[in-house]
């Protein structure tokens, strides 16, 4: 009986150990995400002829948020990794053409919604904060 009940927990015993382990990575990766808090949405309508890029550029570095079919809307989130609030440029590039659209600097807050209206004369592109 003995023999038993020891054989039972040196079988078990690692199970109940390795399930803690991956409970406790979940968790982990859930309060972080959350920590996170909530992005901002960037809108983008294509009137040009041609797909476009987009991006977003913070701190120097360029995040690709998506493409654009022509006549089409896209709308895309703020990457989790950018702590908002902070200052984004956005970058729209067609990609048959020379034609670009870089945006000033906009400060985005957790819960902004920008739209971007790129134009098929990029010069004539604008942006809106809803």
């Amino acid at each position: 009986m003995v023999s038993r009940i020891s054989f039972c927990a040196i079988t078990l015993l690692p199970l109940l150990f390795v399930g803690g382990c991956t409970s406790g990575s979940v968790s982990s990766r859930m309060s972080t995400a959350a920590a996170a808090g909530p992005s901002a949405r960037v809108t983008v309508n294509n009137r040009h002829l041609a797909d476009i890029g987009v991006y977003a550029i913070v701190s120097g570095h360029r995040y690709k948020l998506g493409s654009v079919q022509p006549f089409g809307v896209g709308t895309f989130r703020i990457p989790r990794i950018v702590q908002l609030p902070s200052d984004v440029e956005l970058f729209v590039f067609a990609l048959s053409t020379d034609q670009k659209f870089q945006s000033a600097s906009i400060l985005l807050e957790p819960g902004d919604h920008i739209v971007l209206n790129f134009e098929n004369t990029a010069q004539f592109s604008s942006i809106l904060r809803r």
